[in-house]
């Protein structure tokens, strides 16, 4: 399993986690103002006989304080 945002790996799983979850944890801190696009790629063992699957997501970070516009007017 792998965890892609803005199209950089985050977070990789190779084995399968003792309670069967897997985690990636985003600081929205270090995110810019606008949208992201998480990916996650799953891959099955050969004898489940499950294709790949990618899920996605697209989140927004919103600016902290909305500014006025400025006129000039």
């Amino acid at each position: 399993m792998t965890f892609v945002l803005d199209g950089k790996v985050i977070k990789r799983y190779t084995k399968d986690t003792s309670n069967g979850s897997f985690v990636a944890r985003i600081n929205p801190a270090k995110l810019k103002v606008g949208v992201h696009r998480l990916v996650v790629s799953v891959t099955f063992v050969k004898a489940a006989g499950t294709p790949p699957r990618k899920l996605r997501l697209s989140f927004q970070k919103c600016a902290k304080k909305l500014a006025l516009p400025r006129f000039t007017g």
